[in-house]
C-alpha cells in the first residue's frame, strides 16, 4: 500500500507513518497516513478480523485467519488532482 501512496501522490517515506488504530471488528489495526496541506490524513487501513467475527461467518478462528486491507482510492485522487471536495471527482473534466 506505501509504495502506491508514494507513486500515485510522489511523496517520500517522510511524508507517510503507520499507526495503530482500533477498529471494532478487527485487532491489530494499522493505518496509513500521508502528510499533506499541513496535516496527516489516513488514507489505508489494515488489520486481523476478530475471532469473534469470524465466528458470526461460521469460520473456526483456530483453524483460519483473515487479515485485510482498505485504501481510499478516492481520497487518493483527491489527493492527486488537488480536490477539497469529493463531489468534484464526478463532475467534469473528471466524468463525462
Amino acid at each position: 500500500m506505501a509504495h502506491v501512496v508514494r507513486t500515485v501522490l510522489s511523496v517520500g517515506d517522510d511524508d507517510l507513518k503507520w499507526t495503530d488504530e482500533s477498529y471494532p471488528p478487527w485487532e491489530q489495526g494499522m493505518e496509513l497516513c500521508v502528510h499533506t496541506r499541513g496535516q496527516w490524513l489516513n488514507i489505508a487501513g489494515c488489520g486481523l478480523l476478530t475471532a469473534d467475527e469470524l465466528r458470526k461467518v461460521g469460520h473456526d478462528p483456530e483453524m483460519i485467519s483473515c487479515f485485510g486491507f482498505g485504501l481510499g482510492l478516492e481520497r487518493l485522487a483527491m489527493l492527486r488532482l488537488g480536490l477539497d471536495d469529493i463531489r468534484k471527482l464526478w463532475q467534469p473534466p473528471y466524468v463525462p
